[in-house]
């Protein structure tokens, strides 16, 4: 077979288009007729572009490929992907076996040290005074560590309303969602309008993450990533509209002594003016009356509306006391710093960093996706950053998702 990288084991590993490893997922390695082969989301890419589908390397058309499910895996591919994850998990495992016994030992020398594993999986060595009860209640109980490394940064990504499977670009977008994710690693992650099928995907694709939502054909769903502790949730419903039916999703969490309750909402445009016009007043005011006071409130609202309505909304309302617009708080960037590129020729993506000279168009529709914080009393989070990532040559949406950085290094007080 020819290949599409240097040598054998990189045409069985990595795809020659992207050049992103394959996986039994959204990479998994598909055989065209010709007997090369590419990742699954490269070729839907190739047959969702109403192009006769030709291998990148002979040539040679492939007909009647209208699905990229009728096209056969690559089984050496698979197997070389089984092996591979086989040898990270042993690894893995050698790797903490090793820290095991080295810190099984050091606590060997020391009558006042004690050898414990976290929660986490991670081998601990604790020096401690206690009296004979103390110790002999710690043999008896489950001591969970805390984590002596305080985190510095929130981030926040709110991705926009794009997850409907049926469009043509939805393969490269699920592809730049998971990869965005993976090199980002947020904190939180906001999404709406998930369909079922998709949050299977994506819930395969990003493992670390937790996901919370309630069952619905078109859901929100709020991630969370290893670094926050999950609390609680509840899903707010909402009136019913005869364009569907709406809800919004309260999540409620911590990062170490910072709470957080993380509200996803959505001003759906199919909605009518009344109801959008009424769901705004709610969430608005439902900040202001917001009783707990040692939580930082985050709310994402996304959705379209126009700016007159809005200015209407926020002036008859008003932002709560203490509440801050987070773009507002970040100095009110008027133009998309963040890029994910990508590039028909190559099928490759990339996030870069890029300051533009002059707006970009559709800039109205910009500030329709808001992040809303009402800080605590005590312990609060501190905006710090807010970037939007553009798509290029994917779809016809100028802006699809937001990058807020809050900075938690310190304790904050609030008079």
């Amino acid at each position: 077979m020819a290949t599409g990288g240097s040598n054998e084991d990189d045409y069985l590993s990595t795809c020659g288009i992207c050049f992103i490893k394959y996986d039994l997922l959204m990479n998994r390695p598909k055989v065209l007729p010709c007997s090369h082969t590419y990742c699954f989301t490269c070729i839907q890419a190739m047959i969702s572009s109403g192009n006769p589908l030709k291998c990148p390397m002979c040539r040679k058309t492939a007909v009647g490929i209208d699905k990229v499910e009728s096209l056969p895996n690559n089984v050496h591919a698979e197997h070389i992907i089984l092996l591979n994850e086989k040898l990270e998990k042993a690894e893995a495992e050698a790797k903490l076996s090793s820290k095991l016994l080295d810190a099984y030992f050091k606590s060997n020398k020391s009558e006042c040290q004690v050898f414990v594993v976290t929660d986490d999986h991670e081998p601990k060595v604790l020096s401690f005074n206690a009296s004979k009860d103390a110790v002999n209640h710690f043999h008896h109980t489950s001591v969970k560590i805390p984590d002596t490394e305080k985190p510095t940064k929130l981030r926040i990504i709110s991705w926009q309303g794009f997850m409907v499977n049926d469009i043509p670009a939805f393969p490269l977008l699920m592809t730049s969602l998971v990869n965005i994710l993976k090199a980002q690693n947020p904190d939180v992650v906001f999404l709406y309008n998930v369909e079922p099928a998709t949050l299977d995907r994506l819930k395969k694709n990003l493992p670390s993450f937790k996901f919370i939502y309630e069952f619905n054909d078109q859901m929100s769903v709020t991630l969370l990533n290893t670094s926050v502790s999950y609390d609680s949730h509840e899903a707010v419903q909402l009136p019913v509209e005869e364009s569907g039916d709406y809800n919004f999703l309260i999540v409620e969490a911590h990062v170490g002594s910072l709470k957080l309750k993380l509200i996803n909402a959505e001003i759906d445009m199919y909605a009518s003016d009344m109801w959008r016009e009424n769901f705004t007043k709610l969430m608005l005011d439902k900040l202001g009356k917001e009783s707990d006071a040692t939580a930082n409130i985050i709310l994402r609202m996304g959705g379209c509306c126009d700016e007159q309505n809005w200015h209407t909304y926020t002036r008859d309302v008003g932002l709560p006391h203490r509440t801050v617009d987070v773009w507002e708080a970040c100095k009110k960037p008027g133009m998309c710093n963040l890029i994910w590129r990508y590039d028909n020729m190559t099928e490759t993506d990339v996030l870069e960093y890029k300051n533009f000279n002059g707006k970009l168009p559709y800039i109205d529709h910009y500030r329709f996706s808001r992040v809303y914080l009402r800080p605590a009393k005590t312990v609060f989070a501190q905006p710090k950053f807010y970037g939007e990532i553009q798509f290029l040559n994917i779809t016809l949406a100028i802006h699809s998702a937001i990058i807020v950085d809050f900075d938690i290094s310190s304790t904050f007080c609030l008079s």
